[in-house]
């Protein structure tokens, strides 16, 4: 799985929103200030945020010394107190695997974005700190759902689009599979929908790292059931809006928690090799222990060959070959 595009908005240089798609290689090249070390210091304090679960971020676990973000007031465009800082990733669901692969396999693409923003309320427990204000999910260029913070590092689902093509169509398998009924007419997906509505504002989430999984008691409660949901012909409205109102929290569950999953694995990929400034010392054993800028500085980089044979190998290839660069040298391991 990898990540096709990132966007950032209200970071450091950036105050509108702003797409960077990623390749195999991608090249960023400006004047300076334009923004460049924006785009990979945003992708360092989300990587931080998914392993720490730290939002209000001074150095960053793989910047090391080299990235400084001095916290949330620093890296806030503009050090806009009240704006949110957005954080947009985009990948492809043929990537997706597991449950979440299977809900939304009729779909293309899909992207979440997370607002982070300075809490700070009134009233007889005021909140205080940097916290995730914002969650959402767009899937195929449409919005599919948002969440929102409340008190107690709760977010709340505010708005489900149980129209979108992909998701009514999740919710059209769920109940075909889980009922006795064969197929959804108009009318049972305008009763359903009435449901949707009213079981929405009862859902909330708690952020892990940097994104949030759905928490309700319903979600856990289908898990102990056995059997189909019967929907008889004189109650089939009633039957299907009770099937709903089991449902929905654990499909929710299940696309939100698997996304966050999902991305949690991608944004842990990332590695920051630095400015690459310097060079490692003659002997790498005691370096990644006692240098806190070893991966910022390019360490990563020497790890990998160090550990690995097979690139240890084709590195000397080159150093080399007669048609690349022709050197003398090679790459040797010694255990001291």
């Amino acid at each position: 799985m990898t990540l096709h595009a990132v966007g950032l908005a209200n970071f450091k240089a950036f105050g509108p929103s702003q797409r960077v798609p990623l390749r195999p290689i991608t090249l960023l090249y400006g004047a300076n200030s334009a923004g460049k070390s924006s785009v990979l210091h945003a992708l360092a304090l989300a990587h931080h945020a998914v392993e720490t679960g730290e939002l209000d971020i001074q150095r960053t676990q793989i910047g090391g010394e080299a990235i400084d973000l001095g916290g949330f007031r620093q890296f806030v465009h503009r050090r806009q107190r009240d704006a949110q800082v957005e954080l947009t990733f985009a990948l492809e669901t043929k990537r997706l695997s597991g449950r979440v692969g299977d809900l939304l396999r009729a779909a293309r693409d899909v992207v979440v974005q997370v607002g982070i923003g300075s809490a700070s309320s009134d009233g007889p427990e005021p909140e205080q700190g940097v916290r995730v204000e914002r969650f959402a999910v767009e899937v195929d260029g449409r919005p599919m759902l948002a969440m929102s913070a409340r008190r107690q590092g709760l977010l709340r689902l505010d708005r489900l689009d149980h129209g979108h093509p992909v998701f009514r169509e999740v919710f059209r398998s769920i109940l075909t599979v889980a009922t006795t009924t064969t197929d959804l007419t108009e009318q049972d997906f305008a009763r359903v929908a009435e449901v949707m509505d009213e079981v929405v504002p009862g859902i909330t989430g708690r952020r892990e790292g940097l994104f949030p999984r759905i928490e309700h008691e319903a979600a856990h409660e289908v898990e102990t059931r056995v059997g189909l949901v019967a929907v008889s012909r004189g109650r089939r409205q009633e039957d299907l809006a009770h099937a709903a109102r089991l449902f929905l929290p654990r499909v929710l569950r299940d696309i939100v928690g698997g996304l966050a999953a999902a991305f949690e694995v991608e944004i842990r990929r990332l590695r920051y090799l630095g400015p690459l400034r310097s060079y490692p010392p003659r002997h790498l054993a005691l370096s990644p222990d006692h240098d806190p800028n070893w991966h910022a500085g390019g360490g990563y980089a020497w790890d990998v060959v160090r550990q690995r044979a097979g690139v240890r190998e084709r590195v000397n290839q080159w150093l080399g070959d007669s048609e690349r660069l022709k050197t003398p040298y090679e790459l040797q391991i010694r255990e001291l």
